[in-house]
């Protein structure tokens, strides 16, 4: 099994289990924090997924910081902060991006995998880089940097963010996202399956589109048929939402998760 590559975006999720209290000072919320958990978002996500189903990964990002605080009480989401105040200088983002495109320049990869959070690390300049490469290029990005990727393999929108794209035909595969209601996959605009919901308890969805997306290219590269790879990516969406936070699902897992 081949090296996957993986470029994105850098998030640190930090969790607090709290519980409600009286505010001293105001009528605002207040709550006293029992347990603080840090994990990696984001792309990092992603590679931490790829590793735990049994993938070696190459990972690569730059572009700006982002931290997503989440308080709980239980399992009920209380609140989120994302704290978005660090900033890099045009030359230091620039210094980044180059970085991270000689970094991907290094190797050759079967499968690469965006991960792109519009936080700076994938530009204009690194999704051509990574086009221009002979690899089969998975993305999950924002609708703003569609036209970036028109070329890929596949990509892999939410519901909503699918509704934003204009023309899904210029894809040759859209896997769409839908949580409750299951995924939707296209080829060339056109249906070719869907992937019904599996009923699960949910308790937290941070994540999900994350080892799906994962779970998804972890099989491709095991030479599982694209439908194939789909239904076990719907599996491990479904597992790992019954966890809180961000949640590596096990490839054993997923082919003995029987729902």
């Amino acid at each position: 099994m081949n090296k996957i590559c993986v470029l994105g975006d850098f998030i640190l999720d930090v969790y607090f289990q709290c519980k409600p209290r009286i505010n001293p000072e105001s009528n605002a919320p207040c709550f006293t924090a029992l347990k603080a958990e840090m994990k990696i978002g984001g792309a990092g996500n992603v590679k931490e997924n790829l590793e735990a189903l049994g993938s070696e990964v190459d990972f690569f990002y730059s572009g700006e910081r982002s931290t997503k605080l989440r308080v709980f009480d239980g399992n009920k989401h209380i609140f989120r902060l994302d704290d978005e105040t660090v900033k890099y200088t045009k030359e230091e983002l620039k210094q980044k991006e180059e970085l991270l495109i000689s970094d991907f320049l290094e190797n050759s990869y079967d499968y690469v995998l965006v991960s792109d959070y519009n936080k700076g690390a994938i530009t204009k300049k690194v999704a051509k880089v990574i086009m221009e490469s002979k690899s089969k290029v998975i993305v999950d990005c924002k609708p703003n940097h569609f036209n970036w990727f028109k070329d890929c393999y596949l990509i892999k929108p939410n519901l909503k963010e699918f509704n934003e794209m204009k023309n899904p035909s210029k894809f040759e595969h859209v896997l769409v996202t839908k949580g409750k209601e299951g995924m939707d996959l296209l080829h060339k605009g056109k249906l070719v399956a869907n992937f019904a919901p599996i009923k699960v308890k949910a308790v937290d969805v941070t994540g999900a589109g994350d080892t799906v997306i994962s779970t998804l290219v972890h099989f491709l590269n095991k030479n599982y048929s694209l439908i194939e790879s789909c239904k076990l990516a719907n599996k491990a969406g479904a597992i790992s939402v019954t966890h809180l936070g961000c949640y590596a699902v096990k490839e054993k897992e997923v082919l003995n998760f029987s729902k």
